[in-house]
């Protein structure tokens, strides 16, 4: 958090130092807003990681298929901001024990990171199917998939360092994930997919 801190100080320090004019002022408040936006989405994410040992106590049936449905719904406006289509594969049922609460913002934090690094006017997927005494949810998109590297540390939180996936963010959507997959005694696998473009699968026990 001490970058984001850093920023907002130096900006604030440079515009009270001497007058500027209404396009300098107008320059540093738009400076300030992205900062503070930042810092905003670092305590919310470290917030619900601190919440989901917790949350995670109270499990209950879900259908990961009706999950997925609804989170395709979701993030279609995302998507659509880069053209980007969402499909989702989830016919029937797939029954999982775990919390619902928690699941759905993991897996929304995968989706969102997907979104972000799929290719432009490409494509998202999510594919719920059954997986032994479990379900499995993937999340596949288009985009350069990740490097060795990536697929080593990628869940490790502030990790950013693939090159092949340069965009913002905080550094802590897949970790957070992982956190609470894991949580809910499920697992997150990181791959990439045999034509390019990456996956992430999430695995529940039933």
């Amino acid at each position: 958090m001490r970058a984001p801190l850093a920023v907002l100080r130096a900006e604030t320090e440079l515009a009270l130092r001497r007058e500027r004019g209404s396009d300098a002022y107008r320059a540093a408040l738009a400076s300030i807003a992205r900062e503070a936006l930042r810092l905003e989405e670092l305590v919310d994410e470290l917030l619900a990681a601190a919440r989901t040992e917790v949350d995670a106590l109270s499990r209950q049936t879900l259908d990961a298929a009706d999950l997925a449905r609804r989170i395709g719904k979701r993030v279609e406006a995302a998507a659509a901001v880069r053209g980007i289509a969402v499909e989702v594969d989830a016919n029937g049922k797939a029954l999982a024990q775990a919390n619902s609460a928690t699941v759905e913002r993991a897996l929304l934090a995968i989706v969102h990171n997907a979104i972000a690094f799929a290719r432009e006017s490409g494509c998202v997927r999510l594919r719920v199917a059954s997986a032994g005494d479990g379900v499995s949810i993937e999340v596949a998109d288009d985009g350069p998939g990740f490097t060795s590297d990536g697929l080593e540390h990628a869940t490790e939180r502030f990790w950013r360092g693939d090159s092949s996936r340069p965009r913002g963010g905080t550094g802590l959507g897949l970790a957070i994930a992982r956190t609470m997959v894991e949580a809910n005694g499920g697992r997150l696998q990181l791959a990439n997919g045999a034509g390019g473009g990456a996956r992430v699968t999430v695995t529940l026990g039933a």
